[in-house]
């Protein structure tokens, strides 16, 4: 059931992501949902999730290009 995981830390993520975008500050939204995701990752209540085949990657060059530019 790890999709199911990925699922709730895609949630926590956003959820931070969206909160944090209304500061107003410009990384904001990035650094909300990494401290969403960490926040459900050390509760310890849901398991570490896993990424389809090949979407890491994918999102890694996603990542790579925004921040790049």
């Amino acid at each position: 059931m790890s999709n199911i995981n990925l699922f709730y830390y895609l949630i926590a993520g956003a959820t931070f992501g969206v909160l944090a975008l209304r500061t107003g500050i410009p990384a904001a939204p990035l650094a909300g949902a990494l401290i969403g995701a960490s926040i459900l990752s050390i509760s310890g209540k849901i398991e570490v999730a896993t990424w389809p085949q090949g979407t890491r990657t994918i999102l890694e060059i996603a990542i790579g290009t925004v921040i790049g530019t």
